[in-house]
């Protein structure tokens, strides 16, 4: 089974059980469509099943990782129309119908769950096979990505990039989710037959509602 298959089953394995739970044009996305994003205006409101959904197409956060990207390592660019819908779409418990996306690389698929009406993600991750999240290069390679994913969906500074990869190393000891100025860091783990080959691990960030927030009795991240 290819990488993004086994990260988006695990995905969509974490979602239908309710726990916590687009556009294809053009090639390399270097637009200034979402610059203006930041943690003031990054999350909305929404009907999901979230209450809450990142204010950005999955086009737009494309544009924006470039756009970041362009201006600090050069490197690592995301392709628009590699990003590929995966399955058929699957409608939440609030009954909004949700599209499922995964982008390949080498070690990495990136996953990302987005709103079919209004095209805006609810939630961004990227994840990897056990045997080489196990790897402490990859691992940490790994996490950077995932940080660097977060600041870029939730319109966070660059300064926040070692806080961001520090939630979620801690969220990789909690073995679960942790709470931070409104989005859920989230690592789960799918451990299949067949070994680590088989099994996966996937790093996500989404926003939710202070009510869920309560209602998960979520562990909020406390800086040190």
């Amino acid at each position: 089974m290819k990488l993004s298959k086994k990260i988006t089953a695990l995905l969509l394995a974490v979602l239908l059980l309710g726990s916590l739970a687009a556009c294809k044009a053009g090639n390399t996305a270097t637009g200034d469509s979402a610059a203006t994003i930041d943690e003031v205006n990054a999350a909305e409101s929404s009907n999901n099943i979230n209450g809450m959904r990142f204010n950005m197409t999955l086009r737009e956060f494309t544009e924006r990782f470039n756009a970041v990207k362009k201006k600090t390592d050069g490197t690592g660019f995301l392709t628009v129309n590699n990003w590929e819908m995966t399955g058929a779409v699957k409608t939440d418990a609030n009954g909004v119908k949700i599209d499922y996306w995964h982008y390949d690389e080498q070690d990495t698929s990136y996953t990302a769950s987005v709103e079919t009406a209004t095209m805006k993600m609810v939630n961004i991750g990227c994840g990897t096979v056990k045997g080489n999240f196990d790897k402490e290069d990859v691992k940490e390679e790994l996490l950077d990505k995932a940080a660097f994913m977060a600041q870029i969906a939730g319109g966070f500074s660059s300064d926040s990039h070692q806080i961001l990869k520090n939630i979620f190393s801690k969220a990789v000891e909690y073995k679960g989710s942790l709470w931070y100025k409104g989005y859920v860091f989230d690592f789960s783990a799918n451990e299949e037959n067949g070994g680590e080959e088989n099994s996966t691990v996937l790093f996500r960030i989404f926003p939710v509602t202070d009510a869920l927030k309560a209602e998960w009795n979520l562990t909020e991240y406390q800086e040190n």
